[in-house]
């Protein structure tokens, strides 16, 4: 083969790998989106380019689709107060694991929030152990849908979100 056919191949797998490494970003466990328990406001993140991760049924909420997976780490309050809002994706719902990213035991499932003013998931979680890392696995309803949505997590109480009440 001549140099520039070995050029051409080299660069075709590494644009290769950079795409896969950008759309399936945060679509498992083990390539979660890393985010700070100390985040002051929301951020816009996105589903888009992800599949199922393959983890099974959390148990709350409609069947889960193409899901986005954050990594964070509890501080020493051992709290998170976690809240969501509408993108594009406009009701959605969130589970919390435990353990490697390999074998997550799951502690919570948040179909809405927490005082069931919307649709998107907030929760307050207590009693995490400080210094260990958690997974929140965050899919839209119906679990067909892709698009953005607004994440914020801290680990001390933080306004809530303005929500339009639903019902």
């Amino acid at each position: 083969m001549n140099k520039n056919l070995h050029s051409t191949i080299g660069l075709l797998f590494l644009l290769l790998m950079l795409y896969t490494n950008v759309a399936f970003a945060g679509n498992t466990p083990c390539t979660a989106t890393p985010v700070t328990a100390n985040m002051t406001v929301f951020q816009t993140f996105t589903n888009t380019g992800n599949g199922s991760s393959g983890i099974p049924f959390p148990g709350c909420a409609v069947a889960v689709g193409p899901d986005f997976w954050f990594e964070v780490t509890a501080t020493g309050s051992g709290t998170f107060y976690i809240g969501s809002q509408e993108g594009t994706i406009t009701d959605a719902a969130m589970a919390i694991y435990e353990g490697p990213c390999s074998d997550l035991t799951q502690i919570g499932c948040y179909e809405d929030d927490v005082c069931g003013n919307s649709v998107m998931p907030g929760a307050n979680v207590y009693n995490l152990t400080p210094g260990q890392t958690y997974y929140i696995r965050f899919w839209p309803e119906p679990a067909s849908s892709n698009g953005t949505f607004q994440f914020r997590i801290s680990d001390a109480p933080v306004s809530p979100p303005s929500y339009t009440l639903v019902g």
